[in-house]
């Protein structure tokens, strides 16, 4: 096991940079949602860009919720900033195959809801700080990239890299898809298990090492 630190409110604002809030059962949720577009293979077009009536345009979005306690660090650091610490993995790249495009700043394992992605509906991806015991369907990957232009060129990439799948139709046995982020400074991935080498396996494998020693 590893040491964990419970924080109040005013100190996940500061911690997160953000507004944040906690439900009754102690969760962490960011005020702030983030929106997503499905990528249905590598011809997809960028949310900026699309117009209305135009087909094959479907966004969410999504709100993350997170345990409120952190492992214990000197300094005091959010999950995204704990996810960092999962690019020293050597098995990160693994996940995403070696000629993978994308420069991955770290992972987060967890469970997005709201399958269906209905747009008046929020989605949530729920974090658990042990996904080896829990159901999880998605990681989430904090990606970095000097503008938004040569991030969607990355994901494109990526998803053309896939070579083991329906080029037409990228997606796990559920119909889930890769979902980028529609954010112009906050450059994020969300990939179905299904879809990474290893699958639930070599994810945990890379998140644990988040865990493997305390800091102080």
């Amino acid at each position: 096991m590893y040491d964990k630190v419970s924080y109040n409110l005013e100190q996940l604002n500061q911690i997160y940079h953000e507004d944040v809030r906690l439900d009754k059962r102690g969760r962490m949720f960011l005020k702030k949602t983030r929106g997503f577009q499905e990528c249905r293979n590598p011809d997809f077009t960028p949310i900026t860009a699309m117009r209305n009536g135009e087909r094959g345009k479907k966004t969410i979005q999504i709100v993350f919720n997170f345990p409120h306690w952190l492992p214990l660090r000197e300094p005091n650091m959010s999950w995204v900033e704990l996810a960092a610490e999962t690019q020293r993995s050597p098995h990160l790249y693994e996940l995403l195959g070696e000629d993978c495009p994308l420069d991955v700043l770290g992972i987060i394992p967890g469970s997005l809801g709201n399958r269906k992605m209905w747009s008046d509906v929020p989605g949530e991806f729920y974090v658990e700080d042990e996904p080896r015991r829990a159901a999880i369907n998605y990681t989430l990957f904090i990606i970095n990239s000097s503008n938004q232009a040569l991030f969607v060129e990355a994901v494109r990439d990526f998803l053309a890299g896939l070579s083991d799948k329906d080029p037409n139709d990228i997606c796990d046995p559920l119909g889930n898809r890769v979902l980028m982020s529609t954010s112009s400074t906050e450059h994020m991935i969300l990939v179905p298990i299904a879809l990474l080498n290893g699958g639930k396996v070599a994810v945990i494998k890379v998140w644990e090492t988040v865990f493997k020693k305390k800091r102080r």
